[in-house]
């Protein structure tokens, strides 16, 4: 009968004399608990802790632990446990006596590292070793690697953390760094004092150790056998939290802390050895050089890097670290002669350095595929190619990360520009809505669908170059600040929300409504709120496109706004009490508003509305070839209805002086010549522009003093839409994108990213967020429910909205 991998281990640990150097130190030190630990998939240390008096029982023997907890116990979206849900076998871990250890800052308590196996009464597999315990694979790979090949791997490794705590800030002088300051040391002496010491107590032969960055401490132990220096990386964890603990401070192995920071990375320097020569480097050779089976060594770890970030890196805050201005991450597959730009490095002969793993990475699977790699390497003969020579940072160009603000048309425009011009950028479009588009989808009147309808060309600008983030806004949620740290450019887009006031006495009466509230309300934008009743006589204040909307808007019947997504409790509240005279004061002549003669025609064709002039003799001395004027005549010179049930007055050439009224505005005085007209009304509503409202969180100091034609207001900040000119339709939004995004090319053309954009955020704010997938769920859920004679039928509340887009699709689910 044959004995199982567990069988073996329990007689190796039984043999004579096998327990003797354990039991020693526990009767020496006076040892009450042994912790029994192994480490998960993740490199958490878990285990039991068995009463000193039952360690040789047990020894010999094992402890029995649930499976799943080399998943960290973690369960999946079904809620069953991983690794074998709570029905599956536990497995047996037996204690490696050669790495007992007393607890140097509590002798009452040892710790032991264990094998794992499965337990010994299953039908098949019995006793073989736990699959999922990665510091038994590593032992297992490089014991099968020295068997095939006489070599064995040794490695060191460079544990950057970071510690954090009242007593221990770091001051600098900005664009300075605080790196080797003995002075830092001196305020950290309390901590490297105790961790090399706890450490060498427990084996380690500490050799150096520096400051490095704000917090960032770096200690380091001689190299020895790979197996040996993954145990000790776990071990030099417990030990720095054990310190924090004692110092009442944070002890963190967090690949990236913080953006402008430093991350923490824990290279691996490695080396081959064969009785007992290094076969990297050739005796009595001095100068830099590689042997053939470093080089292919070499070859066989670049050629499997990219598959291998999935344990070099293994978490979302392991990415953070490799994009940051100035700090030694990699970016580039590639090798150096003592080039520190380069993501493996001969640092010296006899010694690589691969750069690629993370302070917080699991050292039994990194050291693992670190070997399995270079032994594909050493089989196949992998030629690495030249070694990089320069810095790679600066001669690679690079496109940067651009963070838009604003999903409006302004924004989707600039993303589309720059990917069409800069293929290789990244682009993330924030919005403070859970929907893209902004004024497309809430400021185009929602009868007109053929300007809507762009939102199906600016739908394909978002792929997994250019990314929607919504629900996210800029003030609030973020500040510029944030985003110019995470960010190579900013360029804001975030348009004006406010209505611009007529500026004469009475303009803060109620009963004034903007055109821009009044827009967003019939096209149900969440923050609108109700639809203010505008009562049976309106005075409209303005001359262009965004008033003939209104007219047309306050006009129009119920069965003329079939195939728009008007709501139609937004209907019923325009129509309940809607205008039966509408009087519009237009300070220019014809031949000078801003209207564009396709919107005066339009108004023809309202059936129910009589159109007058308050002054025919307008259009009398406008020039016959002038298209604004003609419109005009054709609009107000066909045949009027019978029985109108709206009547416009134009009054063109006339200005607003003072808004009358005691609670509310009940008639505007118009000046138009040297004669003054007043106009009753029950309501004003104005359509004369836009500006910043007065509540906006966004901070306006950078661009409030800029030049009105320039879209460029800081280095890597720039701004576009109508926050860089308050006037504009959708031709000239396209065309200002065009410009502005080969403006950043020339200015970030050969530049180096040096931020690493949206891994930057914080969780807490991205964990709030909809992706563009969110808000097609959205769109998909109004349109749906649209009723009969329209196309949808938009969810005005956010709370609904994000429910929708947070909605899990059927065929996604596992």
């Amino acid at each position: 009968m044959s004995t199982s991998a567990l069988d073996q281990h329990r007689e190796v640990n039984a043999a004579p004399g096998a327990l003797d150097a354990a039991l020693d130190a526990i009767k020496q030190y006076g040892v009450r608990f042994v912790y029994f630990q192994a480490v998960t998939i993740t490199s958490r240390v878990l285990g039991k802790v068995v009463p000193a008096e039952q360690f040789a029982r047990l020894a010999t023997r094992g402890v029995m632990q649930h499976r799943t907890a080399m998943a960290n116990l973690q369960a999946g979206r079904d809620g069953v446990l991983m690794a074998g849900g709570v029905g599956a076998s536990e497995y047996c871990a037996v204690p490696d006596l050669d790495t007992f250890q007393v607890l140097p800052w509590d002798h009452s308590t040892a710790r032991v590292f264990c094998s794992l196996y499965e337990p010994d009464h299953l039908e098949e597999n019995a006793g073989v070793p736990l699959a999922t315990d990665s510091r038994g694979l590593l032992k297992r790979l490089h014991a099968s690697f020295t068997e095939r090949t006489g070599l064995e791997m040794r490695t060191g490794t460079e544990p950057e953390m970071t510690w954090e705590g009242e007593g221990f800030e770091t001051t600098f002088r900005p664009d300075s760094s605080p790196a080797y300051h003995i002075e830092h040391l001196e305020r950290y002496r309390a901590i490297y004092q105790k961790v090399i010491d706890y450490a060498s107590f427990m084996g380690f032969e500490m050799v150096e150790g520096d400051f490095e960055d704000a917090g960032q401490v770096e200690l380091n132990w001689m190299y020895d056998h790979a197996n040996l220096t993954a145990d000790r990386l776990v071990t030099y964890r417990q030990i720095c939290k054990q310190v924090a603990r004692e110092l009442g401070i944070e002890a963190s192995f967090m690949p990236k802390p913080g953006v402008g920071y430093m991350g923490n990375g824990c290279h691996h320097n490695w080396s081959l050895w064969k009785d007992g020569v290094n076969v990297l480097a050739e005796p009595g050779r001095s100068e830099l050089h590689l042997t053939d089976a470093g080089r292919f060594a070499v070859g066989g770890v670049l050629n499997h890097t990219p598959g291998a970030m999935l344990v070099m890196g293994s978490t979302v805050n392991s990415y953070k670290r490799f994009w940051d201005a100035g700090q030694f991450a990699p970016s580039r597959i590639n090798w150096g002669m003592d080039n520190k730009t380069c993501t493996m490095r001969l640092s010296s002969n006899g010694r690589l350095e691969y750069k690629l793993p993370d302070a917080s990475c699991n050292p039994f699977l990194t050291h693992a595929v670190l070997l399995a790699a270079i032994d594909d390497g050493l089989k196949n003969q992998t030629d690495p190619g030249a070694p990089t020579v320069g810095d790679i940072m600066s001669e690679v160009d690079v496109a940067p990360r651009v963070a838009v603000v604003g999903a409006g048309p302004s924004g989707c425009f600039t993303a589309q520009q720059l990917r069409k011009q800069w293929p290789e950028v990244e682009v993330t479009v924030f919005d403070r809505l859970p929907t893209p588009f902004g004024l497309l989808r809430y400021g185009v009147a929602p009868d007109h669908q053929g300007t809507k309808n762009v939102i199906r060309q600016l739908s394909r600008v978002f792929d997994d170059r250019t990314r929607f983030v919504g629900n996210i806004e800029l003030g609030r949620n973020l500040s510029i600040e944030d985003l110019r740290a995470a960010f190579d450019v900013v360029v804001l887009a975030t348009g004006l929300s406010g209505d611009r006031r007529l500026g004469i006495p009475g303009d803060d009466l109620p009963g004034i409504v903007g055109s821009g509230r009044f827009t967003r309300c019939v096209n149900d934008h969440p923050a609108a709120g109700d639809l203010p009743t505008v009562g049976r006589r309106v005075v409209l204040v303005g001359g262009g496109n965004v008033a003939m909307d209104i007219i047309r808007l306050l006009s129009k019947q119920p069965d003329e706004f079939t195939g728009s997504d008007l709501h139609p409790d937004t209907l019923g509240r325009l129509r309940s009490e809607g205008p039966r005279r509408i009087d519009v004061v237009v300070r220019s002549t014809p031949t000078d508003a801003k209207f564009d003669p396709v919107m005066m025609r339009e108004l023809a064709h309202l059936a129910s509305t009589e159109f007058r002039l308050a002054d025919a003799g307008v259009l009398a001395t406008a020039e016959s070839s002038d298209p604004r004027s003609a419109a005009l005549a054709h609009v107000v010179e066909r045949e009027s209805p019978a029985a109108p049930a709206t009547t416009v007055v134009f009054h063109f050439g006339s200005t607003p002086v003072e808004v009358i009224g005691t609670d509310r505005a009940e008639a505007v005085k118009v000046r138009t010549g040297v004669h003054t007209t007043t106009l009753a009304c029950d309501t004003v509503i104005t359509a004369i522009g836009f500006e910043s409202a007065v509540n906006d969180d966004l901070d306006l100091t950078l661009y409030r003093d800029a030049d009105p034609g320039e879209d460029f207001l800081a280095p890597g900040l720039y701004r576009t839409g109508w926050l860089h000119s308050s006037t504009g339709a959708l031709p000239e939004m396209r065309a200002r994108a065009r410009a502005l995004a080969a403006r950043i090319r020339r200015d970030h053309a050969g530049h180096h990213p040096a931020r690493p954009g949206l891994v930057a955020i914080p969780y807490e704010v991205i964990d709030r967020t909809v992706d563009f997938d969110g808000s097609m769920r959205i769109d998909e859920a109004e349109v749906a429910s649209a009723s009969p004679g329209r196309i949808r039928q938009k969810v005005r509340e956010v709370d609904a909205m994000l429910a929708l887009a947070r909605t899990v699709p059927a065929e996604s689910v596992c």
